[in-house]
């Protein structure tokens, strides 16, 4: 893709983020109702349920950062090969990244964590949102080592050295140039004093000690959390996956205006909190000429052209993308409304008018200003032709998970599931027909 395309779209992730981390804060329990909490040493079942959620939008967020500072890596190679003006708006972006993972660690660990039971209820499982045991004291290690210190300083003296540069590189790109004059605020979070570091690192070793027995998972997550370009070389790219260009040329023969995608990642650190073994949801809305009553409405038609097929919502927000970007996973499940080819058109024309938003990180369907993937499909299909998409209360909030589109599409006549690939029966083929339902029952609710 093309280098400015990225940056864009990186750009307007990064500013998303930075709006929920915002949110995120003003979320969290206050530190009464905390150390009330750690006063009687035990959490209700609703305080159980409020900090597991927001600890799981705390994980989500971090790891969308992080990714915006792997995609610079991988866009530049590291901080020694910073050459032309869109290696210096990349590392622009993943410094400010950076000064916010580290602003994240620091609430977490001061504001938050600051009493063992709550390190401990942070350190549990939620399986339901798909967070892993430890995850607090992953944080907490990568936010004292004295490895991460080193980089910190490394990327906080690169961009000292280079500011003039960096002001020429993003000069005319207000976005960017005010993503630059907050770079000074931002780095009061990052705390430069060694004197400071050794000794937290201290504290953060005696936390290791206590807290010893932590899983090779988490072992792979720590050598993850690099702090700068200096660390390219210790961070793995993401495996191929399964769904391969061939696989793809089958199901467009089958793909019809208003399908749905319904799909996983075997390993997919920026989903943490999306719950379920089939965790993400998109629209095959087909190309724009297919969709003539369309053409009447205006302002996103021009980003709807040529191989633009896909309706979806990631971190860089709401988007017509290609096939490929959509299916660049390791299994999908397409189901197929039960409707009219007129109500389909209704429902493909009325969803994309949220084309641009950004992305919900706060999984809040109550807000339309911003949607998470599933809303997509829930602002598209319900109240069309007679359709009800429930939605579901957890952690006080009404949701909508992809496995809940599932289960209403296999126990209702409300859509059908017509392919299958990448689980159990269908890792070494695309499954068709009666068959899918079959498969994809096995491959998520015997484990419910």
């Amino acid at each position: 893709m093309d280098s400015r395309i990225v940056i864009e779209l990186e750009l307007r992730a990064l500013n998303s983020l930075n709006l929920a981390l915002a949110r995120l804060f003003d979320d969290a329990m206050s530190r009464e109702r905390l150390s009330e909490i750690a006063s009687r040493g035990i959490f209700s079942p609703s305080e159980d349920e409020e900090i597991g959620y927001w600890f799981a939008r705390f994980l989500t967020l971090r790891n969308n950062l992080w990714d915006i500072v792997n995609t610079t890596i991988d866009q530049t190679g590291g901080t020694r090969k910073l050459i032309n003006d869109s290696d210096w708006q990349y590392f622009l972006m993943a410094y400010s990244a950076i000064c916010s993972i580290v602003r994240m660690d620091r609430f977490l660990v001061t504001k938050v964590a600051s009493h063992s039971d709550i390190q401990r209820k942070l350190n549990e499982s939620i399986p339901s949102l798909r967070v892993e045991r430890k995850q607090y004291t992953a944080v907490y290690k990568a936010l004292f080592s004295p490895m991460n210190a080193t980089r910190i300083h490394e990327a906080h003296r690169t961009f000292k050295k280079n500011r003039t540069r960096i002001g020429q590189a993003i000069s005319g790109q207000p976005d960017l140039e005010d993503l630059f004059l907050q770079i000074p605020k931002q780095e009061r979070y990052i705390d430069l004093s060694w004197r400071r570091y050794l000794g937290a690192w201290f504290l953060a070793r005696r936390h290791s000690w206590r807290r010893r027995g932590a899983s090779a998972r988490q072992k792979s997550l720590f050598a993850m959390l690099e702090y700068s370009g200096r660390a390219v070389a210790e961070i793995k790219l993401p495996r191929t996956k399964r769904v391969t260009a061939a696989i793809r040329q089958q199901l467009v023969s089958i793909l019809e205006p208003g399908d749905i995608f319904i799909t996983r990642h075997r390993q997919a650190l920026t989903n943490l909190f999306l719950p379920g073994y089939w965790p993400h949801a998109a629209l095959f809305v087909g190309r724009r000429e297919e969709q003539s009553k369309l053409s009447e409405m205006s302002g996103y038609l021009q980003y709807w052209a040529g191989d633009r097929v896909t309706f979806e919502a990631l971190k860089d927000g709401l988007r017509f993308r290609t096939l490929d970007e959509t299916l660049s996973v390791d299994g999908f499940v397409v189901l197929r409304p039960n409707l009219t080819n007129a109500e389909i058109q209704h429902a493909v024309a009325r969803v994309v008018t949220h084309a641009g938003k950004g992305y919900n990180f706060d999984f809040d369907f109550f807000r339309s200003d911003q949607l998470v993937c599933t809303e997509v499909v829930y602002r598209a299909y319900d109240g069309v032709g007679g359709t009800n998409i429930p939605l579901t209360e957890r952690m006080g909030r009404m949701t909508l998970s992809a496995e809940d589109l599932l289960d209403l599409s296999i126990d209702s006549d409300w859509a059908t599931p017509i392919a299958i690939y990448g689980v159990g029966a269908s890792k070494a083929k695309l499954i068709r027909g009666a068959a899918v339902i079959q498969v994809l029952e096995k491959s998520y609710r015997e484990n419910r």
